[in-house]
């Protein structure tokens, strides 16, 4: 998503003005995930959630 067009750097501009929605995706995926631990669903080892 943040890399150049020649795949083989990244576009350090690009991350940090996209980093703030990432953050917040993130965020909203950690407590979903959470959510389903307390609720009993078994999550993958490798989670560490």
């Amino acid at each position: 998503m943040n890399v150049n067009d020649n795949l083989k750097s990244i576009n350090r501009e690009l991350c940090v003005k996209t980093y703030d929605n990432f953050k917040i995706l993130h965020d909203k995926e950690i407590n979903r995930l959470k959510e389903l631990k307390l609720n009993g669903y078994k999550l993958i080892s490798s989670m560490k959630i």
